[in-house]
């Protein structure tokens, strides 16, 4: 990995390559989605990681101001997939939706090239988010893990992140895919810089 910077660049195909599971029950048509996922992406809130100058992976972040996917709207999803197709999206989308505390920044997606695993991609993009906080005066960070990914639950341990809850997904388990959420947190320390 040659490169971490604020993304300045899209790389929707690594988001959805990462989210297409859960992005498809939202937007069946792959070529759609990424139309919608490129037209609504706010790149500032992300973190791009390069490999020889080609996208390895992107770490996406929310605050009061945004998110990488703040520019999908309800009225673009309207627009862009009709009444009945952007009802559904809009249904899917909110149940992914999380709101977090006051100076908490939440980390929304990491997504990892699939040619890029496990070789430190994840790890050098959650660094890079945490001194981003810290910079901006943040006091934690929160993700959520869903319970069908254990290696990325194990790595955020690793990294420090702790169990805050987890929630039961209940009946929407079987249309969702997955039967938890685990919060994590990640308290910084503003003196570490």
């Amino acid at each position: 990995m040659d490169s971490l910077r604020l993304c300045l660049d899209r790389s929707p195909a690594i988001y959805d390559g990462a989210f297409s599971e859960k992005a498809g029950l939202a937007i069946p048509d792959a070529q759609r989605r990424l139309e919608i996922i490129e037209k609504g992406f706010n790149p500032e809130f992300s973190f791009l990681a390069l490999d020889d100058g080609k996208p390895a992976g992107v770490a996406s972040f929310k605050t009061r101001e945004g998110s990488l996917t703040s520019g999908i709207t309800a009225n673009s999803l309207l627009r862009e997939l009709g009444f009945f197709g952007g009802l559904r999206a809009i249904f899917v989308f909110s149940i992914f939706d999380r709101s977090f505390a006051e100076r908490q920044l939440l980390l929304d997606a990491i997504a990892v090239d699939a040619s890029m695993r496990s070789k430190g991609v994840g790890k050098a993009l959650i660094e890079a988010l945490k001194d981003f906080a810290i910079e901006q005066g943040y006091t934690s960070i929160r993700l959520d893990v869903v319970d069908t990914n254990p290696r990325a639950q194990q790595l955020y341990e690793r990294i420090g992140f702790q169990v805050e809850k987890v929630e039961s997904m209940g009946m929407l388990s079987d249309f969702l895919g997955f039967n938890a959420v685990t919060s994590m947190v990640l308290p910084l320390k503003q003196d570490a810089l």
